[in-house]
């Protein structure tokens, strides 16, 4: 229940950074986002209780409002002829490396032996 309400505050950001992105430019509404994570991220990594439940609302709301400025910039910069291939290779790519990264044979659980080539990548987390 505590998860649920932590992510409807990422699901209000969403909306509320798409309001903004229509009024200010791409810029002024990501500098912040950018800069927002780092110390949540900290203050999660030393607290606990109601406190570190406020910190990971901070991390969400950074986190789903860096996505919706992401999603708008390729949006922005990329010709609509290509537009949907830019989408379909950046979703491709985030949720192939997420499926990578957060098995527990991946990348991240063996970080003292990283892979260096293609077939190790395979062996380890099986995403091919």
């Amino acid at each position: 229940m505590i998860a649920a309400c932590v992510y409807v505050f990422g699901a209000m950001t969403q909306y509320t950074i798409g309001k903004l992105i229509d009024r200010y430019s791409l810029k002024t509404v990501s500098l912040p986002l950018s800069f927002m994570l780092a110390p949540f991220l900290y203050l999660a990594a030393t607290l606990s209780n109601l406190p570190l439940i406020l910190a990971s609302i901070g991390i969400v709301m950074g986190a789903f409002g860096q996505v919706t400025v992401n999603d708008a910039m390729v949006g922005k910069y990329t010709s609509e002829e290509w537009r949907s291939r830019a989408y379909a290779v950046r979703y491709f790519v985030g949720f192939t490396a997420a499926r990578c990264l957060g098995r527990p044979g991946g990348v991240a659980v063996r970080a003292g032996r990283l892979c260096h080539d293609a077939a190790c990548l395979r062996r380890r987390c099986a995403c091919w």
